[in-house]
Formats: C-alpha cells, structure tokens, sequence
C-alpha cells in the first residue's frame, strides 16, 4: 500500500516538473525570438539609417548581421544589393557579395 502511494505520487510529480519544463522551455523561446526580433529592428533602423547618411561600409556590416538574422527580410536583401552596388565601385569583394544578393 505505501509502495503504491510512494509511486503513485512520484508519478504525479514527474509529471508536474515535465509539465514545468515544457512550460519554461516555451517562455525561454519566446523571449529569445523577442530579443532576436528586437536586434533584428535595430540592425535594420540603423543599417537603413547609415545607407542613406552614404555611410556604405557600416550599413553593409549592420546590414549583414540583420540577414543572418532574417534571411528572407525583401527590404534587408534590397538594403543590401543596394549597399553591394554602391561599396562595389570601390572593392571588388563586394561585387560579388552584390552577385549573391541578387541570386536571393
């Protein structure tokens, strides 16, 4: 009988604490995409920023870092054959980065 009950209850906890860690998995999750949506934004506002100030070679490096990010972003991937284009002129390593974005 306290066989039973003692397997009985750590049956029970099992699976409160495995209901617990699911719990806590999805919160962690959640917060991660917040914080990588939230470098994301940023990456982009200041890529974008710098790009129009002709600041090319730091908007490409913000730039890049936001696609690593979201790769499939129209405007990161426009921002950046944009910036490709104009860092082009001046080094040939980005005329074919420039190529590759505009296989995307």
């Amino acid at each position: 009988m306290i066989t039973l009950l003692l397997t009985t209850t750590v049956v029970i906890y099992g699976f409160k604490f495995h209901k617990y860690e699911s719990t806590q998995s999805e919160l962690v999750n959640e917060i991660n995409l917040k914080k990588n949506d939230e470098a994301f934004q940023f990456l982009l506002k200041s890529g974008r920023n710098r790009f129009y100030s002709k600041n090319y070679f730091s908007a490409y490096s913000e730039l890049v870092l936001s696609h690593k990010i979201c790769s499939e972003d129209k405007d990161v991937i426009n921002l950046l054959i944009e910036t490709s284009r104009a860092l082009c002129q001046s080094d040939l390593k980005y005329c074919e980065a420039l190529d590759n974005y505009l296989e995307l």
